[in-house]
């Protein structure tokens, strides 16, 4: 016989705050029409995505960070005070940090100015049934990456990146890999500053629960640990 749960009022009235921070957004209408759109990606689902993968020792392109800007990790004591900005509830911050992931912030005077994640053994991805895909010893995964309207076009992520990078080249890592939306030419255009390559192109189309993947390897070497994951691969 399972122990009954307490109530966990923390998550509740973050759930609700998020909730109507989407209300406030979209208005009701426009928060309906999102949850409409939710379901229809459920019911099918079109993605193509690049992946780019960063060797540190090779390829890093270093990137320095505006003048007043720091870069750091954040710590879990942290997480409730960021989330707001991040969009990542501090339940999913929680479930990630189980997950050895690292959630790295840049900030100026105490305003947060952009974040992403890193993830170690495994990083996220919809076209495999467990949403995760499995990354070699030494690789780690970048993704969720958000930054202030404000600060748009004016490269803070590039310099982000690089800084990340340069902590993470002393920490026995390799390489970062990341994916990004094939159309999304000004985030490819980012991480390519910073020295990342493109190394696989990746196409999934979902039906209800079929699914099918298509996976196209632009190098052997850096994509490989693609290849045993995803299928079928289309040459």
């Amino acid at each position: 016989m399972s122990t009954p749960q307490a109530f966990d009022w923390q998550m509740f009235v973050g759930e609700v705050a998020r909730v109507g921070r989407v209300v406030s957004r979209h208005g009701l209408s426009g928060t309906f029409r999102l949850a409409a759109w939710s379901v229809s990606r459920l019911a099918y689902l079109r993605e193509e995505h690049v992946w780019y993968r960063l060797d540190l020792r090779r390829d890093r392109v270093p990137v320095p960070l505006p003048p007043g800007v720091s870069v750091s990790r954040v710590t879990r004591r942290q997480v409730t005070a960021l989330s707001q900005f991040s969009g990542i509830s501090g339940r999913e911050a929680a479930r990630r940090f189980e997950r050895n992931a690292e959630w790295w912030f840049a900030s100026s005077q105490g305003t947060p100015l952009f974040a992403c994640w890193v993830f170690r053994r495994e990083t996220p991805a919809f076209a495999v049934p467990a949403g995760w895909v499995r990354l070699p010893s030494g690789i780690v995964g970048l993704d969720d990456p958000v930054g202030a309207d404000a600060l748009r076009g004016r490269a803070i992520a590039p310099a982000v990146w690089s800084s990340i990078a340069g902590s993470l080249v002393d920490q026995d890592v390799n390489a970062i890999v990341t994916k990004v939306e094939e159309t999304n030419l000004p985030y490819r255009r980012a991480v390519e500053h910073v020295g990342f390559r493109a190394v696989a192109s990746m196409r999934l189309q979902r039906i209800g629960a079929r699914a099918r993947v298509q996976l196209r390897l632009h190098e052997e070497r850096g994509a490989a640990f693609l290849a045993s994951q995803f299928g079928p691969r289309v040459e």
